[in-house]
């Protein structure tokens, strides 16, 4: 419908590439749109040819070349990847190197970090090719899973706390989804012993539909959090 080819045309005109806060509105339209089925249905088809994929990918890769981590583009892109990978993973398994780009950027957000680790799920479940780039990731993945856990935890709040469990239960499914069986370890010792193999592989052979929040890991007593609105201010 009309607000399916604004949303398109919002996201893929290039006179409007430069303007950021059409960009944030159009990803934030689309991922209100992917709710619904009709909405699933028109941006991102399991049998032809989605554009929101690739433009939702080109948005993520501007905001982290512009602001790093911390972009909007790259929180609401995967937010929109996650929604889609959770009917129709295919359509995002071209763009699961924008996803770890995003998930391994410095000052990445919790909500960027969340969506980011839900997507890689569903990916690894499902799309052979992936699975075998996201498996090559692993260890940085989750380790960038536990250094803004970590974060969480040091502002002493009950609201780090929270984000520091979330963290940590997304640490235990990517280990159990991209590594092989490792009974009685710790996440910690599990990212140890991975560092381990890949240091002997290189001597042996020269990846609420109404919140707009996305918190900051380099905080202070509190969370960083704001709301983004209308004005494209951030949380």
């Amino acid at each position: 419908g009309g607000a399916v080819n604004c949303v398109i045309w919002a996201l893929g005109a290039d006179v409007l590439s430069q303007a950021k806060s059409v960009e944030q509105e159009a990803l934030f339209c689309a991922y209100a749109l992917l709710w619904t089925e009709h909405g699933r249905d028109e941006l991102a088809p399991s049998k032809k040819s989605a554009r929101l994929p690739g433009l939702t990918a080109g948005a993520i890769a501007r905001g982290l070349r512009t602001e790093g981590g911390s972009s909007e583009a790259a929180l609401w892109g995967l937010r929109i990847f996650e929604r889609i990978c959770q009917t129709r993973a295919f359509v995002v398994e071209p763009f699961v190197g924008v996803i770890t780009d995003a998930m391994l950027a410095d000052g990445c957000l919790h909500g960027t970090m969340i969506a980011g680790s839900n997507a890689v799920s569903h990916l690894a479940g499902v799309c052979p090719v992936a699975r075998a780039k996201l498996v090559a990731s692993r260890v940085k993945l989750i380790k960038a899973l536990q250094t803004l856990s970590h974060a969480a935890a040091a502002e002493g709040t009950k609201e780090g706390t929270a984000r520091e469990k979330e963290l940590l239960d997304w640490v235990q499914v990517l280990i159990d989804i991209l590594g092989p069986s490792r009974p009685n370890k710790d996440p910690d010792d599990y990212v140890e012993d991975e560092q381990i193999e890949e240091e002997e592989v290189v001597v042996e052979d020269p990846l609420d539909p109404t919140s707009r929040s996305g918190t900051k890991p380099d905080s202070d007593s509190a969370a960083k959090k704001g709301t983004k609105e209308k004005t494209g201010t951030k949380e």
